[in-house]
């Protein structure tokens, strides 16, 4: 039992918390669906069900050829990564680049089946440039892309100032996500990476073809919209203070 100061300083603190939760589900950035979800499993006494999976970057930064760089800016006194049940801390070191993840997987035998041959040449546009320095961006940890960005286009939610995942942070977190567990993102939907663009102004998209079993990178309309075809919102991002 609390004593009756400390029982309204937790109230108090629960409150807060609870009205910053309901903010960010009324602007968007919190997702309802997964806020019951969680609520449910608190009050059940299931939380949290299973720890947090945590993707080994130093295994994908080493089947890049990048194990150097990356021990570099992870070392203990630079920028720690810190696993969450529900978000992704996707490093992007610079340097990387599509072309080289896509030639990652071909290494490990994982069909590819691609919009260019050249990924890299065809993106003309990123909102986050890793060729300007490393990086790290975080997005929920859906094995599908949000749901609550179904059935809008692009346009759309460039209207709306939603941002979202690029084509090379998409690349990156498949590639991270399979090492890790042998199993592919987007099996039954296709993440919209808004992030980037063509020179046309369209939009790549990802997801693994179960018939097929590829890893399809495809080109959309921006003004596009299907329940299928959904974007990935990034949760934050910060530019490392050092370049390496």
């Amino acid at each position: 039992m609390f004593d009756g100061k400390l029982q309204n300083e937790l109230f108090g603190a629960l409150h807060r918390r609870v009205n910053g939760i309901v903010l960010r589900i009324e602007n968007g950035t919190l997702d309802y669906q997964r806020v019951m979800k969680a609520s449910q499993m608190v009050a059940e006494g299931e939380f949290p069900p299973t720890g947090p999976l945590i993707i080994n970057w130093r295994l994908v930064y080493k089947a890049l050829g990048m194990a150097k760089k990356y021990d570099a800016g992870f070392s203990p006194n630079a920028v720690k990564l810190v696993p969450s049940v529900y978000r992704w801390m996707t490093p992007i070191l610079k340097n990387v680049t599509c072309d080289k993840v896509i030639a990652a997987f071909r290494e490990i035998n994982i069909n590819v089946s691609l919009c260019a041959s050249d990924l890299d040449s065809s993106v003309t546009e990123n909102d986050r440039n890793h060729n300007n320095g490393s990086y790290i961006v975080s997005f929920a940890s859906n094995v599908e892309a949000d749901e609550n960005l179904k059935n809008l286009s692009a346009n759309k939610l460039a209207e709306q100032g939603v941002k979202g995942i690029t084509l090379l942070e998409r690349l990156v977190l498949g590639f991270g996500y399979f090492l890790t567990t042998g199993k592919h993102l987007d099996e039954k939907n296709v993440t919209l990476c808004i992030g980037s663009r063509r020179s046309d102004g369209g939009v790549p998209g990802v997801n693994w073809d179960v018939g097929s079993r590829k890893l399809c990178v495809s080109w959309y309309s921006a003004d596009v919209a299907y329940d299928n075809l959904r974007a990935r919102a990034v949760v934050s991002s910060k530019r490392f203070n050092f370049v390496f």
